[in-house]
């Protein structure tokens, strides 16, 4: 796809081209030359509903921002008497998890 397309304009464009190839089920997605991923059939022809209804908490706020968050990490949590290890994206001193020896499990990284 050509840089700067909208994406109600990439959508059209890639229900056509799954016209044009029934079989296909994936088309890679490129973007000036660089892939950037890959969307199936079902997620390009799924009814994405209509705009409006009922503002929820938060919306029209502007307190969240457009995508993911690149901030989170993996915690990885060790028993100093055992070894055994657990992974986790959160961490709170008050609810630290135990390992089977009873023993409170340590932040390694």
């Amino acid at each position: 796809m050509p840089a700067g397309r909208s994406i109600p304009e990439v959508r059209r464009d890639l229900r056509k081209r799954y016209d044009e190839h029934p079989g296909s089920t994936h088309i890679e997605l490129r973007v000036g030359g660089v892939r950037v991923g890959v969307t199936s059939r079902a997620r390009v022809f799924k009814d994405l509903g209509k705009a409006g209804g009922e503002p929820g908490a938060g919306d029209g706020d502007r307190a969240t921002q457009p995508g993911e968050s690149n901030q989170y990490r993996v915690l990885t949590l060790t028993c100093g008497s055992c070894g055994n290890s657990a992974h986790t994206m959160y961490y709170d001193e008050r609810t630290a998890p135990t390992c089977c020896t009873g023993a409170r499990m340590r932040v390694l990284r």
